[in-house]
């Protein structure tokens, strides 16, 4: 078949005035506030939906009910809608419930956007209406499998119920997307879990997703044991040959830096491991960051957070196994060198102005305006039900806590000189005499021809910057006085702009 150039216009045209929907508006589309509007007609629907939530806690069992639903004006009859989550939707008072649509409950094989069920979540414990998404585009900055996420303000019968963060399923259709493949065993945490080895708790910790008449647990079961393991002589090679550990190592460091509280080297919580058919091995999927930007301070090898304060069981295994320890250090240095601010600031600020009139029309939100707006960049207080009792909980800064963050973890690098890499700590091109420091110290930076201005930061033991100045000539050797600080050791960073200059210089001050 031939096409003419008056065809060639019409197909250039359809996709310009928008006409290929799934093409330009997904709705996984982040530069936009979807419109998602639910038409129920079933009189006592909410004390119905109660009811149904009532029941899954108690036997998890899933039941639906009917609405019809208008997505970014795109009609589905017959949608399958409950209410999800357990401390997002227990924990906190009100109407803006956690909520999952089901497109395929109710007529099989309807989808929407190429995708069989949708998350709706609530900003339950989230002031900011930013830690899960910024999570997520943390996640994606590095390329790391993880759940897609865009906002929508959401209409239930023609009211404004609210502004929520559509998170992407995890699913047959995700591992599809993500892996080219499917068909493996999919097992979602559904209790808290340390990963110790007992197969009867490990049935009542995780859920089976996919194959589900096969039933086959062994591979999943010898994983396990695996991990718990980890003094036998071979023990890299065999747990990497059933485990892509790269996949579980970047998840620890992003909730790290993030410090997650909610996930499993804490608490246990909030993860899915998939056996991909092409390799046979398991692989890590992160799930749930509403508390993300904790007021916490997790290390490298964070513990978990009961009484006894231990490694779990799969972070005692890296810890312990020098090969894995040092191979993590390495991906740590890279991931929190490559860690992109700048990017990161100005996808926070794109997404406040395009949500803050959503926000701010929400009635139904757990936090006041004034919470909104200063949790971006600074610490808030609010109320917030722990431990079964109304407490005050303070929830960082956003912006704030990222860079701060990454300021203490590069102090915390330091402390393993072999696993990282020597131009990432105590590199070439920053040199600073005498050593160690007493008062005042010559540092030059040898950049050569490089002529952009930089920055310089001296960074304390727990990552706060006590001093900055600029650099103008990136040649020149200059004098700094840390006459005022007390001895220790600190850090050295040297920074462009644009970031693509991140130098450290490890240094001491004995007076």
């Amino acid at each position: 078949m031939r096409c003419s150039f008056q065809h060639i216009i019409l197909i250039i045209a359809l996709f310009q005035c928008g006409s290929f929907t799934a093409f330009n508006q997904s709705i996984f589309n982040a530069n936009v506030v979807h419109e998602v509007r639910l038409t129920i007609e079933i009189e006592n629907y909410w004390e119905i939906l109660e009811t149904n939530y009532q029941n899954y806690l108690e036997n998890n069992s899933k039941v639906y009910i009917p609405v019809d639903i208008e997505i970014d004006n795109e009609d589905l009859d017959s949608v399958g809608l409950r209410f999800k989550g357990h401390y997002s939707n227990t924990g906190f008072e009100g109407v803006k419930k956690p909520f999952k649509l089901d497109f395929n409950e109710f007529i099989k094989d309807q989808t929407f956007n190429g995708i069989k069920k949708m998350n709706l979540q609530n900003f339950a414990a989230d002031p900011s209406f930013l830690r899960d998404y910024t999570s997520y585009f943390i996640f994606k900055q590095f390329n790391i499998i993880s759940p897609r996420a865009a906002y929508a303000k959401l209409y239930i019968n023609d009211q404004y119920w609210g502004l929520y963060l559509i998170v992407e399923q995890i699913d047959d259709m995700f591992l599809e997307d993500n892996f080219k493949i499917s068909n493996g065993n999919l097992f979602k945490c559904v209790n808290d879990t340390k990963l110790e080895y007992n197969e009867e708790e490990l049935k009542a910790d995780f859920e089976l997703k996919t194959n589900k008449e096969e039933n086959n647990w062994s591979d999943f079961f010898d994983l396990v044991s695996e991990i718990n393991n980890p003094y036998a002589f071979d023990f890299a090679e065999s747990i990497t040959g059933k485990f892509d550990l790269d996949s579980y190592y970047n998840c620890l460091i992003i909730d790290v830096l993030l410090n997650n509280w909610d996930s499993y080297h804490v608490n246990g919580r909030n993860f899915f491991l998939y056996q991909n058919p092409e390799d046979d091995k398991f692989y890590w999927i992160p799930w749930d960051y509403n508390l993300a930007f904790w007021d916490t301070n997790m290390n490298l090898f964070p513990k978990t957070n009961n009484k006894s304060n231990e490694l779990t069981p799969l972070v005692k295994s890296i810890l312990t196994n020098q090969i894995l320890k040092a191979k993590y250090i390495h991906l740590f240095c890279q991931r929190i060198s490559d860690l992109n601010l700048n990017a990161i600031i100005s996808e926070i600020d794109s997404k406040v102005k395009l949500i803050k009139p959503f926000v701010i029309a929400d009635t139904n939100k757990f936090y006041s305006n004034e919470a909104f707006i200063k949790n971006i960049n600074e610490g808030v207080t609010v109320k917030m039900v722990r431990s079964g009792e109304l407490k005050d909980v303070y929830l960082p800064g956003i912006t704030k806590s990222i860079t701060d963050r990454r300021n203490f973890l590069f102090s915390e690098i330091a402390n393993y000189p072999d696993g990282c890499y020597s131009e990432n700590i105590n590199n070439e091109y920053v040199s600073v005499h005498p050593t160690p420091i007493q008062s005042n110290a010559v540092i030059k930076v040898d950049l050569h021809n490089y002529e952009e201005q930089l920055t310089m930061h001296i960074i304390d033991v727990s990552g706060r910057i006590i001093a900055s100045t600029e650099i103008w000539n990136s040649t020149a050797p200059f004098i700094f006085s840390f006459e005022y600080f007390s001895d220790g050791n600190y850090l050295i960073h040297v920074e462009s702009k644009d970031q693509r200059i991140n130098l450290f210089k490890k240094i001491m001050i004995i007076k």
